[in-house]
């Protein structure tokens, strides 16, 4: 400051120049509260609480803070701000200060154009020349990269290397240009003061300065590979706007609590706006995830179709620390010897699994996780088929809030073995969305369907392939299979052979097929009846170990197969049986409506002279069974002598349930059981397959065989 009240010439009525140093501190504490309603009983068997004496008895639920959470941040900001002030009776400014008093030439400072004027035009072509040579290093550095890009970005790789090499080649013209001009000014052989050596100067900086990503002196850097942006066209649809929509519905109704929630907020946006602003609004209230939305690319059949990447989700949940959602709650520093157990045991039953073979020798398998692959149909508009793909983790925390476990395997269960069911909590803990597809996508092209079944598997080996580096690690994602129900299995797998190819008449040597019925064994041959349930070892058990022919047509298996690890022997157990479909929303509904049909006349027989069925079905609804009315429709039961009875409730759980009614009703007519033997073997089935799915969601991820054979 006293240095440029000198140059000032000491006259206070020109100027006064001070500086203030301004320094800004914020500071914020947020705490966020864990917690739920308890009863006491509920605080010492699931909180460890040591005491609950002082409790009021009065009082049912008490709530229990569980977890605390907090975050402190401190922000410190400093500025420089300049004021300057003058009194005297020279011409003044608005400030009261002269115009030309704070001028830089006026200070005596060099600007960056006085540096630039002071430079002779052969330090300027010096400065251009290193600036070509690096633009070619990076040019040449880009090309190396564009080489080994993935095949979704091959397309873009190829528009861009034509560009770069062009540019390279000019940059290298005119490096070539410019050398020889110094090398001419060093000899005196140029010179810059003759019309001709100007304009020849004039016309290289000037056509170095119009290549992309040379600055040159000048300042200017210009990206070299920048994605030209997406013209957003204006017929886009705003899907945002019926959420908005709904929350202001909501708003309107009453049912939001008042404040600053995020339905509040989200109904005072603008449907106009709502695509831009309820992301906003997302990311606020932490509602959102950081993982991109990608769209594929190389494949005509769905060129632009989005999925998320489980790459991408996997990375993520490394960065945000919730890989423990795929270890059953687990962290990974603890889980070393659980996944060592893991693939220890499915060695033993797969040992033709390709992960164990010489090839993937060096991976340690404590550091691969596994997965499973699911697909499922749900119902979207006119109740079409909307087909979900996720994938799902192997290892989970239990099957139920108790998770009481079965005591054979308890006893039999080694310390430290917690490898558990994927059943408890919700769904988006262990189930992970790959994409969604509309069925006019994929219910008459079914190249479409096979081709996302092919990429989702491209995208899962990419897990295996390169993982993601974690403290010194590489975690891999190994899929172990697809999982859905046998109709879905089916066409993913392009199956030649499952329930509905089962011969349907009397074995005929003209007839067309073989009969047989199942992906993985010879049952629904000639030679192995899939019938043969009277036996422990029926023939198709028998066969099973040599029996390797592929379920499909030779080169035509599903989109999946290839891109995956495999089994080497029986490449048809990648698609794996999932016994909630089999079960639940298989043969369970089958044999739980042939029972009530054939307990109507004998259980819920009608008043003298109105004995009808319909009138049979009105008594078996009074019972309180708690779901929907039974009908003739829902036990598919027109007549007794076309089809046979099949259960069409949609909702899958309500099988476990039916079958426990149909216990209940054969206790309360314990009586009949002893005259009729249809009855006494349907109580001894129900039984028997409530008590097996009990100990089976019960027990551990790993069942030994011998402990349930009772």
């Amino acid at each position: 400051m006293f240095e440029q009240f000198i140059k000032a010439g000491g006259d206070k009525d020109q100027f006064v120049r001070r500086f203030m140093l301004k320094k800004t501190s914020e500071s914020t504490n947020q705490l966020d509260e864990e917690g739920g309603y308890y009863t006491p009983d509920e605080m010492k068997k699931l909180l460890n609480y040591s005491s609950t004496d002082l409790v009021d008895k009065n009082i049912k639920y008490y709530w229990c803070r569980t977890r605390v959470k907090g975050l402190k941040r401190l922000r410190q900001t400093q500025t420089a701000e300049e004021t300057a002030e003058a009194e005297g009776t020279g011409p003044m400014m608005l400030s009261g200060l002269d115009k030309n008093a704070c001028l830089p030439s006026t200070m005596g400072i060099r600007t960056a154009a006085d540096v630039e004027g002071v430079k002779t035009e052969e330090e300027k072509l010096d400065i251009q020349q290193k600036e070509l040579l690096g633009m070619q290093e990076k040019c040449s550095n880009l090309l190396d990269k564009l080489s080994g890009v993935p095949d979704e970005k091959k397309d873009r790789a190829n528009q861009l290397r034509p560009k770069l090499e062009e540019m390279s080649k000019s940059a290298e013209k005119l490096y070539e240009r410019m050398a020889e001009s110094v090398a001419k000014l060093h000899t005196k052989q140029l010179d810059i003061k003759t019309p001709e050596g100007n304009k020849l100067i004039l016309d290289l900086t000037t056509e170095g300065k119009k290549l992309p990503g040379c600055c040159m002196w000048t300042g200017l850097d210009r990206p070299v590979l920048r994605k030209p942006p997406k013209k957003k066209e204006e017929d886009d649809e705003v899907p945002c706007s019926k959420m908005v929509g709904l929350a202001k519905a909501m708003t309107a109704d009453g049912l939001t609590a008042s404040g600053s929630g995020f339905i509040n907020e989200l109904s005072k946006v603008s449907e106009k706006d709502a695509e831009e602003k309820a992301h906003k609004l997302l990311q606020k209230h932490k509602l959102s995830l950081p993982i991109p939305l990608r769209n594929v690319h190389g494949d005509p059949a769905i060129q632009g179709f989005p999925r998320l990447k489980p790459l991408d989700i996997l990375q993520h949940m490394a960065d945000s620390g919730h890989l423990n959602k795929l270890l059953g709650g687990r962290s990974v520093q603890s889980s070393h010897l659980l996944l060592l157990s893991f693939w220890e045991n499915y060695r033993a039953i797969h040992p033709d699994f390709e992960l164990f073979s010489s090839h993937h020798s060096d991976i340690p398998l404590e550091d691969c996780i596994p997965i499973v692959a699911h697909i499922d149909g749900g119902r979207g508009y006119k109740k079409s088929e909307f087909m979900i793909f996720d994938w799902a983790a192997i290892i989970g925390s239990g099957s139920g809030k108790k998770n009481k476990k079965d005591p054979a395997v308890r006893a039999f269960r080694s310390r430290g073995y917690k490898m558990q069911l994927p059943l408890l909590g919700h769904s988006y803990n262990s189930h992970f969305l790959y994409a969604a597809m509309p069925s006019s996508f994929h219910k008459n092209q079914e190249d479409s369907f096979q081709a996302l079944l092919r990429t989702f598997a491209e995208d899962l080996r990419e897990c295996f392939d390169e993982g993601i580096s974690w403290k010194g690690r590489v975690l891999r994602l190994v899929c172990l299979g697809l999982k859905g129900d046998l109709k879905l299995q089916a066409r993913a797998g392009r199956l030649t052979r499952w329930f509905t190819t089962a011969r349907k008449a009397p074995y005929s040597e003209t007839a067309k097929g073989s009969g047989q019925c199942c992906w993985l064994c010879s049952a629904g041959d000639v030679t192995a009846p899939f019938e043969e349930i009277h036996s422990d070892n029926p023939v198709w058990l028998q066969q099973m170990p040599e029996f390797t022919t592929p379920p499909w047509r030779p080169g035509l298996e599903g989109g999946m197969l290839r891109p995956s690890l495999c089994y080497l022997d029986r490449p048809a157990k990648f698609y794996l049986a999932d016994l909630f479909h089999i079960y639940l929303a298989g043969v369970g509904q089958d044999f739980c409506s042939s029972c009530l049909v054939y307990m109507l006349p004998i259980c819920f027989a009608g008043d003298q002279g109105n004995n009808s069925v319909d009138a049979q079905i009105e008594n078996l609804n009074s019972e309180s069974v708690h779901l929907t009315a039974f009908t003739r429709d829902k036990l598919q039961f027109f007549d007794a002598s076309s089809t046979f009875p099949s259960g069409t409730w949609s909702k899958a759980a309500d099988t476990a349930r039916i079958m426990k009614f149909i216990v209940y009703v054969c206790d309360e007519h314990k009586d009949t059981l002893n005259d009729d033997k249809i009855m006494l073997y349907m109580y001894r089935a129900a039984l028997a397959i409530t008590r097996f799915m009990q100990a089976l969601y019960a027990s551990d991820l790993w069942v030994d065989s011998e402990f349930h054979v009772a």
